[in-house]
């Protein structure tokens, strides 16, 4: 090893050592949060917020179709320009609005649906619809403008914006833990939480990037191209990212909707592995010129995930009864022969998002009609084999789609690398 090389590993190491001790930190300050949601909330209201939260990730979905990673790999090659880099994020701002429309207009019209099918008021479903529409118009805000900080390595402002995501929604659930919990109390600190980390990241963006800068539609063009090829599997996944919500909504009870909620909320230990790879690591993708070195630094940025999945996952199956404890009496009984299975999904389920992350970040996008065409035939042989009205079964579905997904990304990569690499074969022999 050259000591050019050696001095990068070493600086690399410290720039991870230094992010994932600050997003240790936001992780269990999250986790406290959910904590104090399951254990405070009836389980009705923790069921409507399960199915309020599953739509918010829904929305969120559509509306980002991978704009935001788009983003990413067109401004890659010109990172360090700051006039480039407003234009960057002032087209972003432009397109939120209209794939916001998109989303908003196939996925909102179902949560009223599935609340009142759950049983919930029309006063709760109001209050969820509106505050939902905020929360994630704030978050996919965050998204866009985080774009730039990512590519510029810049991980004192990311870390920041976490930080102060999970403190505000803390200073606001902790009170109402011992005064009073509901469902809009928990959407109120997602709110609040977004409109902080907005702020800060729009104050960073002011200082350090030519804000002023007319929208380019080079770039719009650019990012569109890649939303046109995502695009379906996110309608797709309308129905498919959250299906574990809406197969126990139809086929079980609301005391199910609940026990699948606070397993699932366990999984955000897991959150820190994607959020520290895809700061630290993902960004040095997008930012490489050469096709000969793709390959190396995509499976080494997987041999990352691997590694820190792999040690979240072991660490929490050590003694998975003392986590279960945690959610409190009422789920004890019926939870915990599925935690290690909602485990083992979540880990699956990041390395499959690690890789689609991976992939959106340098514009390479498997086809719609292999995922969405695997996914279907997947389903249909898992539904087939098990009990959809029992928390195991939806979850042992969920898995079988995770694994199959992952290969196809997996695979998809390594097509997409070789393409890569053939197109630059004929140019230098010509340069010969």
């Amino acid at each position: 090893m050259t000591e050019r090389r050696r001095h990068r590993l070493v600086r690399l190491s410290k720039v991870l050592l230094r992010f994932t001790s600050v997003q240790v930190i936001v992780q269990l300050t999250g986790m406290l949060v959910s904590l104090l949601l399951v254990r405070s909330m009836p389980k009705t209201q923790y069921a409507y917020y399960t199915i309020a939260m599953a739509l918010f990730s829904t929305v969120l979905q559509l509306s980002d179709s991978g704009m935001t990673a788009g983003l990413q790999a067109v401004g890659g090659p010109s990172h360090a320009d700051d006039h480039r880099m407003g234009q960057l994020v002032r087209t972003g701002i432009g397109l939120r609005r209209t794939m916001y429309y998109l989303a908003a207009a196939i996925v909102l019209p179902i949560l009223p649906y599935m609340l009142w099918k759950a049983g919930a008021s029309f006063s709760i479903v109001l209050e969820a619809l509106v505050l939902v529409v905020v929360a994630t118009q704030l978050q996919l805000m965050t998204g866009i403008y985080c774009a730039v900080p990512r590519l510029r390595g810049d991980v004192g402002v990311l870390q920041w914006v976490n930080f102060a995501g999970a403190i505000l929604r803390l200073l606001l659930i902790l009170p109402a833990y011992f005064l009073y919990m509901s469902l809009g109390v928990a959407l109120i600190a997602q709110v609040v939480a977004g409109v902080g980390q907005v702020w800060i990241l729009s104050r960073w963006s002011k200082r350090n990037l030519d804000m002023t800068a007319s929208p380019s539609t080079e770039i719009r063009s650019g990012v569109w191209k890649i939303v046109r090829a995502q695009i379906p599997y996110e309608i797709y996944g309308v129905f498919q990212g959250q299906i574990s919500i809406w197969l126990i909504t139809i086929f079980g009870s609301r005391s199910q909707i609940a026990d699948l909620g606070a397993l699932t909320r366990l999984g955000v230990v897991f959150v820190i592995v994607p959020q520290v790879i895809n700061t630290v690591l993902t960004p040095r993708l997008s930012r490489c010129a050469q096709p000969k070195l793709l390959r190396g630094i995509y499976w080494q940025i997987f041999l990352a995930y691997i590694l820190f999945t792999g040690f979240v996952l072991a660490a929490v199956l050590v003694r998975p009864d003392l986590i279960l404890r945690l959610l409190g009496h009422q789920y004890m009984n019926n939870a915990h022969g599925d935690l290690v299975l909602v485990m083992i999904l979540a880990a699956v389920s990041v390395l499959q998002g690690g890789a689609l992350a991976m992939n959106i970040c340098k514009g390479w996008v498997v086809p719609a009609y292999y995922g969405i065409t695997l996914t279907i035939v997947t389903q249909i042989v898992a539904f087939s084999v098990v009990n959809l009205s029992t928390v195991r079964g939806v979850l042992l579905a969920g898995l079988a789609v995770a694994l199959a997904n992952l290969i196809l990304q997996l695979a998809g990569a390594e097509v997409f690398i070789r393409r890569t690499v053939r197109k630059i074969i004929p140019l230098a022999s010509e340069a010969v």
